[in-house]
């Protein structure tokens, strides 16, 4: 009894490394795994969608259609920019007392500046501030800035007089950590529990100094007045930010909210933004029953495949399992499944931690980043998961002749792809690395060599701008842009797409329909369970196998000479003719091929005969010259 059980449990574990359909057992056995694989596949697909709702984007748009869209008034140049075009501090500081305060507190500033029903200072529970008549505001919003020491950098003797103070750009050896600066305090990642701050300049691993604000639109309006008047913006600023967060009760997702200004120390302003929507349900915690139940079968799904995995591992070894390019994506899948499980384990113990803390201290800033962070990654790797997963549907798909010609080829030109990518990868870093030192200092594309990369890319897809770089560069623009073309385009894309119709034009010639049963098969389960839909087809040549067209011919002789009709019995002679022409032709086309094959073997056979030729008789003529000078 427990050896047919044992049977029974590495039937249903066992794995197929290559699905084939070269008879009913194998249909059958590919036809039950393609049918796990499809429920597996529908589930991960209802999980990942779980992560996200199209609610996240509107949230998002929104705060960026109102704080970022639409103009400010800058009053210093009298002209209205958007938050990307913000050039100087003062352009920042119009935005931070304009357009933040009054949008931040929408139709609260009004009611605060004509009546005074609440006290300053007041922190009490019913102080509260809601955005968009639709979302609470998480606590007070909380301005911060990076500073650098003074005298980090020198200055020569020639401008001392001009500059007696240098300030040098941003890194962790010279940033400025005093205790308080103007009333701002400073404190660290880890006392803010915040994370670091990825700008267009820099990257700032660093917490700064802080100012909190209120919930009051008068109060926040004073602070700001006050920090502009007191110069809190200086010569030593490297990064500010104005972060906030938003709860909406109604689809029960924050958002994250950070306006980010740069102060490089060659002046100016370089905005960026960050705005995060993130769920505060997950699969196992509060988003319904349905995603509930999907997203058990998900993980059970997992665990089954975990033990198909071991299963396999145990009975070809570890050595047989990692050639095999299916095994690692089985085993890639599984992992990422359970990087997901870990967060969904730990979300919903967070998220009540979160609760807690906005329960005891409504009026302190409510920090996310750790939160959204993990839900990046979280959906990062389950996106990656689902990709997996539905690539994996190229393994059942093997009965097509075209999906086994599209494998032939790729397999058979993998190795000239390799040869052909080392030599595009020189030539197109080579191009990146000239275009930033030419065009760095004046073009954007060409910024910085990540920029100039992705400009590569752009240029071979024909998105480029040339203009900009002629403008750039008036003499070496154009022939940098020409030569780029004309490498690129007219020569090592042709090669790229020579080596790929080569190649399948010789798969093409020699891979065969072979045996497929899979039809037969389901149109004899269809005829098992509902006769009338659907009869028994007659296998054909390519089911039932290479010698069936003998049998066939041998057949139709017999029923011919059975019958006394002539057309009877010429008609299977014709078709018997036209199918003996194309399997002739067939053969000549393939005998032909290998005729080709045998006359490149036979010159290079000739090419190594004349190269060894060349090499020894000069050798043979110095041997009697040698003799003879002996002999002298």
């Amino acid at each position: 009894m427990e050896s047919h059980r044992n049977r029974q449990l590495k039937k249903a574990t066992k794995k197929s490394h290559q699905i084939t359909y070269e008879n009913e057992d194998a249909a059958r056995s590919a036809l039950i795994e393609f049918c796990i694989y499809v429920c597996f596949l529908t589930v991960t697909l209802l999980v990942a969608t779980s992560s996200r709702h199209m609610s996240m984007y509107f949230f998002s748009k929104g705060i960026e259609n109102l704080f970022l869209s639409r103009e400010v008034n800058t009053f210093t140049h009298e002209a209205s920019v958007r938050f990307a075009d913000l050039a100087t501090t003062a352009d920042m500081w119009a935005f931070l007392e304009t357009k933040f305060i009054i949008d931040l507190h929408g139709d609260n500033a009004s009611q605060s500046s004509t009546s005074g029903e609440r006290a300053a200072g007041t922190h009490s529970v019913e102080n509260k501030l809601i955005f968009l008549e639709q979302n609470l505001v998480l606590g007070p919003p909380r301005l911060r800035q990076i500073r650098v020491k003074e005298g980090s950098c020198d200055v020569h003797d020639v401008f001392g007089r001009y500059f007696n103070k240098c300030y040098a750009d941003y890194s962790s050896g010279v940033e400025d950590t005093s205790k308080e600066f103007k009333s701002a305090k400073y404190k660290t990642l880890n006392e803010l529990g915040a994370h670091s701050i990825w700008g267009e300049i820099s990257t700032y691993r660093s917490g700064g100094f802080v100012k909190d604000f209120t919930y009051d639109f008068n109060e926040n309006k004073q602070i700001m007045s006050n920090l502009k008047t007191e110069k809190w913006l200086d010569r030593a600023s490297r990064l500010i930010i104005v972060e906030f967060t938003l709860f909406n009760a109604n689809r029960n997702i924050m958002n994250n909210v950070k306006f980010i200004g740069e102060l490089p120390s060659t002046g100016g302003v370089v905005t960026s933004y960050s705005i995060q929507s993130v769920k505060m349900a997950s699969v196992f915690w509060k988003d319904g029953i349905w995603v509930l139940l999907t997203g058990i079968l998900f993980y059970m799904f997992i665990i089954y495949y975990t033990i198909v995995e071991i299963m396999e591992v145990l009975r070809i070894g570890v050595a047989n399992y990692v050639r095999i390019m299916w095994n690692f994506v089985d085993f890639l899948i599984i992992v990422l499944a359970y990087l997901t499980l870990i967060y969904n384990i730990w979300h919903p113990f967070y998220v009540n931690t979160l609760y807690k803390k906005f329960e005891e201290k409504p009026n302190e800033f409510l920090v996310l980043d750790t939160f959204c962070f993990w839900n990046l990654m979280y959906r990062n790797t389950l996106a990656i998961c689902t990709f997996l997963v539905c690539i994996k549907i190229f393994k059942f798909i093997s009965f097509n002749k075209t999906m086994r010609q599209f494998n032939a080829t790729v397999s058979t030109c993998l190795r000239d792809l390799l040869g052909f990518s080392v030599m595009f990868g020189i030539v197109f870093l080579a191009y990146a690395q000239l275009g930033l030192l030419l065009f760095g200092n004046v073009h954007y594309d060409f910024r910085n060599f990540y920029e100039s990369l992705l400009t590569m890319i752009r240029m071979i897809l024909g998105d480029f701008d040339y203009e900009g770089i002629e403008a750039a560069n008036h003499v070496l623009g154009p022939i940098y842009f020409l030569t780029y073309i004309f490498l690129v385009f007219f020569i090592l894309l042709n090669m790229f797409l020579a080596i790929i119709n080569d190649t399948y034009s010789s798969v093409k010639s020699e891979v065969q329909g072979g045996r497929n049963y899979l039809t037969l098969y389901l149109r004899k389960l269809l005829h098992k369970f509902c006769p009338k839909c659907c009869r028994p087809a007659a296998q054909s040549d390519e089911e039932r196998g290479p010698h069936t067209e003998s049998r066939r011919e041998g057949d139709q002789s017999k029923h011919s000479l059975r019958k006394d009709n002539a057309s009877d019995y010429f008609e299977p002679v014709r078709r018997q003719e036209s199918e003996t022409q194309s399997a002739e032709a067939a053969a000549i086309s393939r005998l032909t091929a290998r005729v080709a094959a045998l006359e490149d073997v036979i010159e290079q056979l000739v090419g190594d005969v004349d190269r060894t030729m060349r090499k020894v008789v000069p050798r043979r003529r110095k041997r009697p010259n040698s003799r003879q000078e002996a002999s002298s």
